[in-house]
């Protein structure tokens, strides 16, 4: 294959971003030889995002017999979810991952995984309405999360059906270190929205997600924890006061149909994190985002861990 010949940072479309996002520095980690191979398939964000979702696969094979807890979601379960202060779990969370791909992966690991028992899913204010392939900006990463995790996922764009399929052969075998645990890279998993951007601002990218489609996903995993009698947490991940304040209300109306969706099925194993509670302004990042290498993580971890014994027989 010509170097180029399908799709490149091009159908990014880089220029339509809005937040400042700094890319983990991949090529750091990379030998000539590995990059070289890389960037004849594909260059820019979407290199980045394989060489980190790569290295997620990896640690993952290694866990994968003895993996107990499983956690899924965008980056805010990325930032915050170290698996090290939750015995046997894997951080499989990845930026922009929406309840779909989550539920492709659960539906996929779930069947590699004997000793799974507990899910994890981190539920952000946009998550009821959102779906990556709907975003200019970010919608290159769900051909990478397809085509590495063997997803099965169908593809509407041609080019995109193409890609997964190419990066699926290609990286078949692909493996990468990187420091890290558990699917958990602190060093390397950054995004960072600056101040300037404005707290109303960032709020409005996520509240105009208004639909709830995407909760139909959220309702398969469910069925699915069901099923296979796992243990189910749903985590709303905590926010930065200004964020808060933008928004203007409390998690009780933000999240009315989650709250719904888990009065109808009788779901009590719930963490709600958003309202401020234990998180002060210090543990983030930025508005939305937890400090991956600060205290943060510590603290929701261990929760969700407290959620999960506290739900098991």
């Amino acid at each position: 294959m010509a170097e180029g010949q399908i799709l490149d940072a091009k159908i990014l479309d880089a220029k339509n971003l809005e937040a400042k996002i700094l890319e983990a520095k991949t090529d750091a980690v990379l030998d000539p030889k590995t990059n070289a191979f890389l960037e004849s398939f594909v260059t820019g964000p979407l290199k980045d995002a394989i060489v980190l979702l790569a290295a997620k696969r990896a640690m993952l094979r290694e866990d994968i017999g003895e993996l107990q807890t499983l956690a899924l979601g965008s980056s805010h379960g990325d930032h915050g979810f170290d698996p090290q202060y939750c015995r046997g779990s894997f951080n499989l969370c990845s930026r922009t991952q929406d309840l779909k791909h989550s539920y492709a992966l659960y539906e996929t690991i779930s069947r590699q995984a004997p000793r799974l028992k507990n899910v994890v899913v981190f539920y952000s204010v946009f998550s009821a309405g959102f779906f990556m392939e709907n975003t200019r900006s970010e919608k290159i990463l769900s051909p990478a999360l397809n085509g590495l995790f063997s997803l099965g996922l169908k593809f509407e764009d041609e080019r995109f059906a193409t890609l997964s399929d190419q990066i699926q052969d290609a990286f078949a075998d692909f493996a990468i270190q990187m420091d890290g645990r558990h699917g958990f890279l602190p060093k390397w998993v950054q995004i960072v929205i600056p101040d300037s951007y404005g707290a109303a601002r960032r709020v409005s990218d996520h509240l105009k997600w208004t639909n709830s489609d995407a909760n139909q996903y959220l309702i398969k995993i469910i069925r699915l924890a069901r099923q296979l009698n796992h243990n189910l947490c749903i985590v709303i991940p905590p926010v930065r006061s200004d964020y808060r304040n933008a928004v203007g209300i409390g998690s009780d109306k933000l999240f009315r149909e989650l709250l719904d969706i888990c009065g109808e099925f009788q779901l009590g194993n719930m963490l709600n994190c958003y309202d401020g509670a234990g998180f002060p302004d210090e543990h983030f990042g930025d508005f939305d985002h937890l400090l991956p290498d600060g205290t943060g993580p510590r603290l929701l971890t261990r929760a969700i861990e407290a959620k999960l014994r506290s739900a098991r027989p």
